[in-house]
């Protein structure tokens, strides 16, 4: 049975994300300079 992912664990791993993507972009400004 599917159980509807807690809002809060859906919030956590978004902001994992954003901190991942957030990340990748300084990188590839750091090397683009």
């Amino acid at each position: 049975m599917f159980e509807r992912p807690d809002a809060t664990s859906v919030y956590a791993s978004a902001a994992q994300l954003s901190e991942k993507l957030r990340d990748v972009a300084v990188k590839a400004d750091k090397e683009w300079r």
